[in-house]
Parts: C-alpha cells; structure tokens; sequence
C-alpha cells in the first residue's frame, strides 16, 4: 500500500478539486445509522438482521427500506398501502438518525487537517453523502469542516443513489469542474463502484467496513490507512 502526500497527487493528475465522501471518511456514525434502521424495522414489526443493515450502509435510507423491506420492488410493483409504508418508514428512519447524531460526532485522522492542506493548494472541495440535507449539514457543522466547503451534495439531490455515479457527478458541476480535474476520497467499495461508473479517479481511505483488500480489488488509483497519510 503506497503513501504520497496530497502535493504530488494534485500534480500528477492535474487536480482542481476533490470530493469526499461523509460518512467512513470524514467522520463515524454507522453505528447511529445501524441503531437508527433497527429501531425503526422493530417498531413496525419488521425483522432485519444488524448485519445485513450494516452491509447496506451508504445507501439511501428510501433505497436501503425498499431491498430489506420490499424485496426491492419498484413503486409500480407495490401496492398502494405498500409504497406509503416505505416512504413512511425510511422518513422514520431519518428522524430517528437526527436524534441519535452525537454532540461531537468523531473525526477521522486527517480530519480537519487535509481539508486545510487542500485549501492552501488553492483546490474545490466538496462533501458528498447519501444522509438527507438536514442530517448532513448537522453533521458537517458539528465536525467543523463547514468553512473549508465549497458545495455538498445530498441524498435529496439525487434521484440515484450510490453505487450510481449521480451524486459524485452532482458534486463535480456544483465545483464547476471538468472530471479529469477532480477527485474522489471514499472509504466503500460503493464509492468506488460510484466513482468508476462515472468516469472519475477515486482515492480509498480504509476507515471505513471494507479491509483494504476489498478496496484493492476495486482497483482505485491509491488506498491509504486513513487521511492523516496524505498529509
């Protein structure tokens, strides 16, 4: 697993911009994301195992309700009652991830420090994440990389989600750049799968649920322990 700092991949690739993922990469709330799901499928009656949530995580929580729930049925495939109980259920699911959200959600090593770093190498920076716009916006103001921001992209910007490419092409035209000027830093093979569908490079930072074999195998340009190394 090779290290270089943030200077020499700006250089070699030309870089104007980079977009992050939230939530594995900046910072840590999969278990809040996790609890908030279960909550939600136990109250309803419904039974998911943790582990098969978890897989699923960095999804959006309408997509994620509609495989574990729905059997991943399209709205035309389900009754009516059905489809005002997924979007009843996901919307829980949203509500009860507010509340769980911590006062100072962990940062990531590197965090805040490559933000900066990025900045001072005159660089756009953009975050993008499946969470809806409200929850990302907390997110973001409480690990306190707001300032260093230039857009963000939210799961209410897309009508695809991850592993489409939607959301990070979203965040490359809300930077203004051409792809081959950008970036993307994850920490899934989803953002990596997101990345590649989309035409863009992608960095994968292993502090997230995959082992950096598994992020290999995605064949991103650079896999790194974490944030920290690329400065």
């Amino acid at each position: 697993m090779a290290t270089r700092d943030l200077q020499s991949i700006v250089s070699d690739y030309s870089l104007k911009g980079i977009i992050f993922d939230l939530d594995g990469t900046l910072t840590d709330t999969l278990d809040q994301h996790v609890e908030a799901f279960d909550r939600v499928f136990k109250r309803n009656g419904i039974s998911i195992d943790r582990a098969l949530i978890q897989a699923n995580m960095g999804r959006r929580p309408f997509d994620i309700v509609r495989d574990l729930a729905f059997g991943g049925q399209a709205d035309e495939q389900l009754s009516k009652q059905q489809v005002t109980d997924l979007y009843r259920l996901a919307q829980e699911k949203i509500d009860e991830f507010t509340g769980l959200i911590p006062a100072q959600p962990p940062r990531m090593p590197g965090v805040p420090g490559v933000l900066a770093r990025a900045k001072e190498l005159g660089l756009k920076v953009a975050v993008v994440s499946s969470t809806t716009y409200k929850n990302v916006k907390i997110i973001l103001d409480r690990i306190g990389v707001l300032p260093y921001l230039d857009a963000f992209v939210c799961g209410d910007d897309v009508k695809m989600g991850k592993p489409h490419p939607e959301a990070f092409l979203k965040g490359a035209e809300r930077l203004g750049l051409a792809k081959d000027n950008i970036i993307v830093i994850g920490d899934s093979v989803h953002d990596i799968g997101c990345a590649h569908g989309g035409g863009l490079r992608i960095i994968a930072v292993a502090t997230g649920k995959h082992s950096i074999a598994e992020l290999q195998a995605g064949n991103p340009e650079l896999v790194i322990r974490d944030l920290a190394a690329l400065l």
